[in-house]
């Protein structure tokens, strides 16, 4: 529908354009006596009885546009939809840390924009026509605007627009484990619990064990006991705070 109406409009202005400008400047007589208008045409076009008219023309029409394809390869059309660019529509990061947008099947002459809904909160910097860096300066749930807008007039022109979602959350500021002592049997895992400050933190920490050979951490805190005796399992926050809590591996 909407190329129809671009075909339509076209026409219009080729009309306009084409159409020759002519002066009756005098008549004359023919043998049988009657009068005709002699016209000095300024477009180069003679005008007589036998020359094309301006509603002779070939125009841009609904009905030849097989003829007059001007719609790019991977055009935005509004059938287009987010998923056609990008899979992800969200993503969570700490206060200070950064995060990627980066677009797919996008032509090199289209025109990209990304903007935060509050800056102070979320941080935008354009890297190229498709990759923006986004960075948390304070806690809470902000949105980056992403249009995808095709060349041409503005009016013709499609716009895809969608929002993707940005969690700040807050680094811990504290950190312990639930219990001073835990227990496991060779060849079995355990994952203590924690309890971080604040609560909404999505901070993870850092673990490590001082005897790998009694017992092993993974990075999401979960032990594994290895061997018959006693070590020590360390948990560290982004502020260099620690909790410390004794693993014993039994043989059963």
């Amino acid at each position: 529908m909407r190329r129809k109406f671009q075909y339509a409009l076209l026409s219009t202005l080729a009309a306009f354009i084409i159409m020759p400008t002519a002066n009756v400047n005098a008549t004359e007589k023919t043998a049988t006596g009657s009068s005709i208008a002699i016209v000095e045409d300024h477009t180069g076009i003679q005008a007589d009885d036998t020359s094309d008219t301006v509603a002779d023309l070939p125009r841009l029409t609904a009905d030849n546009n097989d003829e007059f394809d001007f719609t790019p390869a991977g055009v935005v059309n509004k059938t287009a939809k987010r998923s056609d660019f990008i899979n992800k529509t969200s993503d969570t990061i700490l206060v200070g840390d950064t995060g990627y947008i980066t677009l797919s099947n996008v032509p090199s002459d289209y025109t990209v924009s990304f903007k935060s809904s509050d800056k102070s909160i979320l941080g935008v910097k354009e890297i190229s026509q498709v990759t923006c860096e986004y960075t948390g300066k304070a806690a809470g749930t902000e949105y980056i605007t992403v249009k995808i807008k095709e060349p041409g007039l503005f009016f013709l022109a499609e716009t895809v627009t969608f929002r993707y979602k940005v969690t700040i959350a807050p680094r811990a500021v504290s950190i312990k484990f639930n219990k001073s002592n835990y227990k496991v049997a060779e060849g079995n895992s355990i994952k203590p619990k924690l309890t971080i400050r604040p609560s909404i933190s999505k901070e993870e920490p850092e673990f490590d064990t001082t005897n790998p050979r009694i017992a092993t951490v993974n990075s999401k805190g979960k032990v594994y006991g290895k061997n018959n005796g006693t070590t020590y399992l360390t948990a560290t926050i982004s502020n260099g705070k620690s909790a410390k809590c004794k693993i014993s591996v039994t043989k059963d």
